[in-house]
């Protein structure tokens, strides 16, 4: 797993024992909670928007979708199970899992990306259907959701892969302990 820390004491002597000492966090600490905020901020503003344009007339919320959505499993759908898996990849992505932030936000991004698949959708309880004639703001802040910590994830895992050392061909890697075949050459 790639787990980012890095941060930096501002202190001097008389701040620490006054107990003021000033903390500053790099920014790949503080992304991950930014990150998650505004796909949380996303998802939550989805949830109070039209979602779907039905061909009924009546537009499908956010909030319904979300309640109900798990039915369209029935029909065929799978677009609903996009909201556990961004709900994995936000935990993970606080918890500073950015692998795995990346892999399940990376799936849930294409289980989003199907919704446009879908043609009817259920409308009652009676099991009366409406066409998807279209698609509404909500569905846009949804997706967009998923993409920000898709592409957060992504941001973070390319700058811990950059913060790694690595070995080049000027220096080769060496190994942590002497080997026994180089010591008893030396001998």
């Amino acid at each position: 797993m790639v787990r980012i820390y890095s941060v930096t004491t501002n202190a001097s002597d008389s701040d620490e024992a006054a107990g003021t000492a000033h903390h500053t966090i790099a920014w790949h600490e503080r992304a991950p909670r930014d990150i998650v905020g505004a796909s949380w901020i996303l998802f939550g503003t989805s949830l109070c928007l039209p979602a779907l344009e039905l061909s009924n007339g009546s537009p499908s919320w956010g909030i319904s979708l979300l309640l109900l959505g798990w039915l369209g499993v029935i029909a065929g759908s799978v677009a609903w199970f996009a909201n556990p898996l961004l709900l994995i990849a936000n935990h993970s992505l606080r918890q500073h899992h950015v692998r795995l932030a990346l892999s399940v936000s990376l799936l849930a991004s294409a289980v989003a990306l199907s919704t446009p698949t879908l043609s009817t959708v259920m409308v009652d309880g009676a099991g009366n259907t409406a066409s998807v004639i279209g698609y509404g703001f909500g569905f846009y802040l949804w997706l967009g959701s998923c993409l920000v910590t898709c592409f957060g994830s992504l941001t973070l895992w390319v700058h811990a892969l950059r913060g790694k050392p690595r070995a080049t061909q000027s220096e080769p890697s060496r190994p942590s302990a002497p080997s026994p075949h180089l010591s008893d050459r030396a001998a």
